[in-house]
């Protein structure tokens, strides 16, 4: 009897969260990330005229880029801990069992929230709640506070992200049952503006694959609207190649693979041109993978 009403009590506790999640709107992730920025703001943390400069991305995102998104503010943020000699918890596991929604996206928020906290503690500023924003609304909300926060982005930070593409590639080619290797070159020279050339004409022939029913994630690959204007530097290029990772994953998702997605161990002393190496790897294998697939 016992038993049954603690089994009862925690499928009431499961299907409440269940339903708490699914009153989560973007609106409400919105809110979380205007209380996440005017904090950074209190502790002097963020660039604010790079805030007010940074452009809009128009791509119709969705909540699997905006999660990506919380990973790469985590990846800067982290940065300043470190350099405070301050703990560094962290993000939640990124998922491909189910597809992202509002109230992950909402909970990853908050780890950053708590990062931004064991700076200094302060009071949350009151932040109104706007009705009708969209994942697209979040994202740029995001984008603004990465590009924004007072932290370098070096080329290993990079690697990791790029490395985790392939990973993924390599769990799609196993799936659907091809067999072919494609090796990693080794460059010179490679710059962050090379690494994102590449990473685009990466997304752009995976878009491709995307068309194919079995390949296909909803609303396709997203590629970005706009390149960024001067210099690319490699705050760029892990925006970037955040997208490509969000897509990978949703990949595997349509494909039936259900596993907790997650990066290869850092590595420091990576250049452009290692990661140059990467991201062109894998685009060899999509490349494969869309030759092979028309063939069949």
């Amino acid at each position: 009897m016992v038993r049954g009403i603690i089994t009862s009590l925690l499928l009431t506790f499961i299907l409440t969260a269940s339903a708490f999640a699914s009153d989560i709107t973007p609106s409400h992730v919105y809110q979380k990330t205007e209380i996440l920025r005017l904090t950074l703001q209190e502790h002097n943390l963020l660039d604010i005229h790079r805030y007010e400069e940074e452009p809009e991305d128009t791509a119709l995102r969705h909540p699997r880029h905006v999660i990506k998104k919380v990973r790469e503010c985590h990846t800067i943020l982290s940065k300043l801990l470190k350099e405070k000699n301050i703990e560094v918890k962290p993000i939640p596991d990124l998922f491909s069992i189910r597809e992202v929604r509002s109230s992950d996206v909402q909970n990853g928020v908050h780890h950053l929230l708590q990062d931004a906290l064991q700076v200094k503690e302060v009071t949350l500023p009151d932040v109104a709640f706007e009705a009708g924003k969209v994942p697209s609304d979040v994202y740029n909300n995001l984008k603004r506070i990465c590009a924004s926060i007072k932290a370098e982005i070096v080329p290993s930070d990079v690697y990791q992200v790029a490395a985790g593409i392939n990973k993924n590639l390599n769990k799609i080619v196993q799936v659907r049952g091809y067999e072919f290797t494609s090796a990693y070159e080794d460059f010179e020279g490679k710059t962050p503006a090379d690494v994102y050339k590449e990473t685009w004409a990466f997304l752009e022939d995976l878009r491709t694959l995307a068309l194919n029913p079995d390949f296909s994630i909803p609303g396709g690959v997203i590629v970005p609207s706009q390149v960024p204007e001067g210099k690319i530097i490699p705050q760029d290029v892990i925006a970037l190649m955040h997208d490509a990772l969000a897509e990978t994953i949703a990949m595997k998702y349509t494909l039936g693979i259900r596993e907790k997605t997650s990066l290869p161990q850092y590595q420091d002393g990576k250049t452009s041109s290692d990661v140059f190496s990467q991201i062109r790897r894998a685009h060899a294998v999509v490349k494969t993978l869309l030759a092979k697939e028309r063939a069949e």
